[in-house]
């Protein structure tokens, strides 16, 4: 070896396991600059472990973080200089840790994926601050939970408008939203001179039973279109289970009331499927809307009359809120001849009932035993039934449904989703009214970015009427941010053969929005229709019109519309001309209040939706976190709740203030205002409140303040000559509650030594120096330990002694 490779040279570096910088450097030998060495003892100090070196034999062994290591080194792994044992940094690998070495710079990172002892104990300790600030953030939030009463006032949505066709009638739709005995109570009503008095209502109220989310209804209902029973779509009864289910929904209708003259869309993922108007009692509807897509999504769009628009998600059937091993039931029961509201639907007395049990078995997998019963004026049946349903997390699934009644019915159906590409296959066979009816399904769907390809076939056969229908359909759409463009072709053989074509497409700009729905059937004779509706917003105004051509009935309708909202109502006129030779005009207002102050609470947006929170703050001189009326607890003016996403109306009943319309149906927080307080020794128990409720329900909250206190003081280092020093900062203070001797807070000296202990509640307190600190900084003190008696506070401040640290003498 030459004089130059046999040099040694000692290289400083800093050292970090596991990204935690190591105090102080390590020392590193080389020879060559390529392989590196480090202390034996070094080693075995940084990395909490002792290890041995046998030089003859070349053997490292000892113990290595509760495992025995017995290695044999090469040569070059290790070297003896002045009778010290190094070893080189490679050994590392040898004991499964990571590292890197930069010359350059002169730091070595060593990572042991969180095995070193130190790294555990950190991480222990940093687990156990992270559940301590969980915790203590959790108690500075306030947490109201719903509730239902036997009565609260409601919210009230009204539209009335006169209708001049030949003569002059009225119409009125008012929709409700209260709690009625202990349950959420949801009312719509309409009436005309041209029809009598119609609408539904449903109560409803969610539940928890062995942490699993229920919700039990009983009102105005509707039933699943996938059960075997298909005879009963909707009538009075009642429901209990989960809100959303799975297998159970795949093809829905979905209907209701909206203010009459809404224009109600229907949107698949980013298309527009289909529109209409609402008519003069309210009521839409939408048909089989197709849930076994995983990925497809549904949303209603509303434009109301005064040009309001409102966005709503038709929830996806899923099984929200269970756990792997848990069981939910179901219940439901349907009259279809009967309403709340108006009179009976039918004569038939057709009545249905389902009740089943579900089981999750893990996360994608689920299995349900249960029955149906069905009953009219021809049959009295029941169907025993059980599927099984499994999902994947990209979009796959098997679903299969067996049941049996008088014969063998079924319905199942597979996913298969690949990336862009979704396959799917279904085979049902089902009891109908007296026949059986068989079925069976494939398609095809494929989407890439902007653009949407969709095939399908469907065949149905009638064992009783012997009759076989067959229907090819295809779809090919195109969307965008601000537009989207479905064009349709469906060809259908045997029962009445029709082939029909269809184009649908929405654009919207700062010019208005435009939809489009235009549609040809070929059938003994070629049928189109036609609608066209634009939309604008334009200086406080909204401007409607609708074009409709109808060549079967040889119609054509076209309407106008103009409507302004002001704070408290929204007014619309409305014309339209058919050629059928009807002119109607239509004269709306519309409004929406709160049952509690109608004329404080007027509004032209609705308030069907929201909560009422009654909200009002208190001076809580106790500390006890209650409002003691005995002990007149003075109330706190001008302390508000506010949210980023929502803007409630507020009034105020002397120092109470009351917000209406909060959408708190899933809980929300809100940020406790004290900025009209003017007072910053005055601080909220609770800096946020957390809010659960549901429409029409009614929240309390008291939000209790503290007066507190603060202790300012100053903290000087001096050295062993007596000079003083100017680094000062970061000494740790202990504040304990003299009382009951507990430590309430830990605390540091800011970088110029000042000290500020702040929000202390009333009392006295001991503040001191921690006496392990001054034994490791070897420092002596002066003042380390001082009584804070708030009662001594000179405008809720009081001013501490100075503290003094000295550096002994070594």
């Amino acid at each position: 070896m030459s004089p130059a490779q046999e040099q040694i040279d000692y290289i400083f570096a800093d050292l970090k396991i596991d990204e935690r910088l190591v105090q102080g450097e390590i020392e590193l030998v080389t020879r060559d600059y390529q392989h590196y060495y480090i202390l034996l003892d070094t080693f075995n100090q940084q990395l909490a472990c002792t290890l041995e070196l046998d030089v003859k034999e070349g053997r490292l062994h000892g113990e290595f973080w509760q495992n025995t290591i017995d290695v044999l080194l090469e040569p070059n792994l290790f070297t003896i200089e002045d009778g010290d044992v190094y070893v080189s940094i490679e050994t590392l690998r040898i004991l499964s840790l990571e590292y890197k070495f930069n010359q350059a710079k002169q730091w070595l990172r060593i990572t042991t994926h969180g095995k070193h002892p130190k790294t555990q104990e950190l991480i222990a300790q940093q687990r156990k601050e992270l559940i301590a600030a969980i915790k203590e953030h959790r108690q500075s939030r306030l947490i109201k939970d719903n509730d239902y009463r036997l009565f609260t006032l409601p919210n009230i949505d009204i539209n009335l408008a006169l209708k001049h066709k030949n003569t002059v009638n009225h119409q009125v739709y008012t929709q409700l939203s209260q709690d009625i005995l202990f349950h959420q109570a949801d009312i719509q009503l309409s009436h005309s001179a041209e029809s009598d008095l119609r609408g539904e209502a449903l109560l409803s109220r969610k539940l928890q039973i062995n942490a699993v989310p229920m919700t039990y209804k009983v009102g105005d209902m509707r039933v699943s279109q996938a059960t075997f029973s298909s005879n009963v779509s909707k009538g009075v009864g009642v429901y209990f289970g989960q809100d959303e289910r799975s297998s159970q929904k795949l093809r829905e209708n979905i209907s209701g009331y909206v203010m009459p003259g809404t224009e109600v869309a229907l949107y698949q993922n980013d298309y527009l499927q289909d529109f209409m108007v609402a008519n003069d009692d309210g009521f839409y509807e939408f048909k089989e809307l197709n849930f076994r897509d995983s990925r497809v999504r549904y949303q209603l769009f509303f434009t109301y009359p005064d040009g309001q628009q409102e966005r709503r998600d038709i929830e996806r059937p899923s099984r929200l809120g269970l756990r792997a091993g848990q069981w939910s039931s179901e219940f439901t029961m349907i009259d279809s001849g009967t309403r709340l509201i108006g009179e009976k639907r039918t004569n038939t007395g057709q009545k249905f009932a389902m009740a089943n049990a579900t089981y999750i078995a893990n996360q994608s997998t689920l299995m349900r035993f249960g029955s149906e019963w069905t009953h009219d004026e021809s049959q009295n049946r029941v169907l025993p039934f059980s599927d099984i349903e499994w999902r994947s997390n990209e979009g796959s699934a098997f679903i299969g449904k067996l049941g049996y009644g008088e014969q063998l019915v079924y319905d199942t159906q597979l996913n298969l989703a690949l990336d862009k590409h979704m396959l799917y296959m279904h085979r049902s066979r089902k009891e109908v009214i007296e026949d059986t009816i068989q079925s069976q399904s494939y398609s095809y769907t494929y989407t890439e970015g902007t653009f949407k390809f969709d095939s399908s076939y469907y065949e149905g056969k009638s064992n009783n009427f012997d009759t076989v229908e067959r229907t090819v359909e295809m779809k090919l759409g195109y969307s965008t941010d601000t537009s989207s463009h479905l064009f349709s072709w469906n060809n259908q053989i045997g029962g009445s053969k029709a082939e029909k074509v269809s184009f649908v497409s929405s654009l919207s700009s700062r010019l208005g929005s435009i939809n489009l729905s235009a549609s040809r059937e070929f059938q003994n004779q070629a049928n189109d229709q036609l609608t066209l509706s634009y939309n604008r917003y334009m200086q406080g105004y909204n401007i409607s019109a609708s074009l409709r051509h109808d060549s079967n009935r040889h119609d054509t309708t076209a309407k106008f519309r103009v409507a302004k909202s002001f704070n408290t109502a929204a007014l619309s006129l409305a014309l339209s001309h058919s050629t059928q030779g009807d002119t109607v005009a239509t004269l709306s207002l519309s409004f929406s209040f709160h049952g509690k102050d109608p004329i404080a609470t007027l509004s032209s947006s609705s308030l069907r939706r929201g909560s009422l929170v009654n909200n009002f703050a208190f001076l809580d001189e106790n500390y006890n976190g209650l409002w003691d009326k005995e002990l007149s607890e003075p109330l706190l003016n001008g302390v508000k709740l506010r949210t980023a996403n929502q803007r409630p109306k507020e009034f105020f009943d002397g120092e109470k203030s009351y917000l209406v319309g909060i959408d708190a149906y899933d809980p929300i927080l809100f940020q406790v205002d004290a900025e009209a307080l003017d007072n910053p020794f005055l601080v909220s128990a609770f800096p946020s409140v957390q809010l659960e409720s549901h429409p029409g329900g009614v929240i309390d909250v008291a939000l209790p303040f503290y007066q507190v206190y603060e202790a300012e003081g100053e903290v000087l280092k001096y050295s062993v000559n007596g000079i003083k020093q100017r680094n000062s900062g970061y000494v740790p203070m202990e504040i304990v509650d003299i009382n009951d001797g507990k430590m309430i807070r830990k605390v540091s000296t800011e970088q110029d030594g000042f000290i500020i202990i702040d929000r202390l509640k009333q009392g006295k307190y001991l503040m001191r120096v921690p006496e392990q600190y001054l034994q490791d900084q070897d420092l002596q003190c002066s003042g380390c330990e001082q009584v804070i008696d708030t009662n001594l506070a000179q405008d809720y401040i009081v001013y501490l002694a100075q503290i003094k640290l000295f550096e002994a003498e070594k």
